[in-house]
């Protein structure tokens, strides 16, 4: 059978002896990683009643679990394939130094470091919330409010699989670039990005204006949800088409440019280095039909970091036309 969209037949390999794998190996590994994960314990009902010791066992019960989900995604296919091919090995070892490693070879005992990560969410809440009471919020000032945060931010922490992982990122940009159409997407889409905004100015103006007229006329209750004071504040956000990372041009080498880019992020993310070198082994994966020199990719990630720090220009915020 033909492969999905880009993607090379089932059949197909590279002497690794694992076959690339399909549109639906791929989401079913990304659905594992990044679905969140179903702690087997609960927290206290009551926020209020949450202690460092719940926290702690929870997160303890969150990291077996997550254990168990990396587990199940070890047998699937993409993962399998992916580890078989010995540029993504090397570049593994690129981001991650042996020294890294060793370090985290040397890290606390898991006893110590649950309790150590639940009393770093506990002091971390309290100076937030102290910080926003010294900036005027008094709801932060409420005892609730201050649990119930709390309460919320170790459950979002406690379920969350392997969305910001670098292996997720790297699983997606590979599978993102084997499919082939994303690049063209993005560049349609901000091709017309000016012209639609205009456009919504444009209409959200006229809605205001005949809401203005209506109202004089004694019909109440016309409104925008989610603009307070929609008059004065409300703009569009325009970027410049020529600052989209992998370029306006449609010249056959988008999706690379892609995928170098979905690989800058991702390394910077988890070592805070580029790592063009790394990106230069991964493009080498199998079913890349264009390799970059790290030459090149170094430029590239100049220019991504150099455009990371442009702000957006806007259109002016619009009024009611009179």
């Amino acid at each position: 059978m033909p492969g999905w969209r880009g993607f090379p037949s089932k059949g197909r390999t590279k002497g690794c002896g694992v076959a690339i794998p399909t549109k639906e190996e791929f989401d079913a590994w990304l659905t594992l990683a990044t679905t969140p994960i179903e702690v087997g314990v609960s927290l206290p009902p009551e926020p209020a009643e949450l202690t460092v010791d719940d926290a702690a066992d929870y997160f303890r019960q969150a990291d077996a679990d997550q254990e168990r989900r990396w587990r199940a995604m070890l047998d699937l296919h993409a993962w399998k394939w992916l580890c078989s091919q010995r540029e993504f090995r090397r570049a593994h070892e690129r981001v991650f130094s042996t020294r890294r490693r060793k370090e985290r070879g040397d890290a606390e005992p898991d006893i110590d470091r649950f309790r150590a990560r639940a009393q770093r969410f506990f002091d971390s809440a309290e100076e937030f919330h102290a910080r926003r009471i010294s900036e005027g919020w008094k709801a932060s000032a409420s005892e609730q409010t201050r649990a119930h945060d709390r309460r919320r931010a170790i459950e979002r922490a406690g379920s969350r699989a392997f969305d910001g992982d670098w292996r997720t990122a790297t699983m997606r940009a590979v599978a993102e670039y084997l499919e082939g159409k994303a690049a063209a997407s993005y560049q349609d889409a901000a091709a017309e990005i000016e012209a639609a905004a205009r456009a919504a100015q444009e209409a959200v103006a006229r809605y205001l204006h005949l809401s203005e007229v209506l109202n004089e006329a004694g019909l109440r209750g016309i409104w925008v949800r989610g603009m307070r004071y929609p008059r004065k504040h409300t703009e569009f956000s325009v970027p410049d088409i020529n600052a989209l990372p992998i370029g306006s041009r449609k010249d056959g080498r988008s999706n690379e440019r892609l995928f170098v880019y979905r690989m800058f992020v991702a390394n910077r993310g988890a070592v805070r280095s580029a790592k063009p070198e790394a990106i230069t082994e991964l493009m080498g994966l199998e079913g890349f039909r264009h390799q970059y020199e790290t030459r090149t990719i170094e430029r590239l990630c100049k220019r991504f970091a150099e455009l990371h720090k442009r702000p957006s220009p806007r259109l002016a915020a619009f009024g009611i036309p009179e």
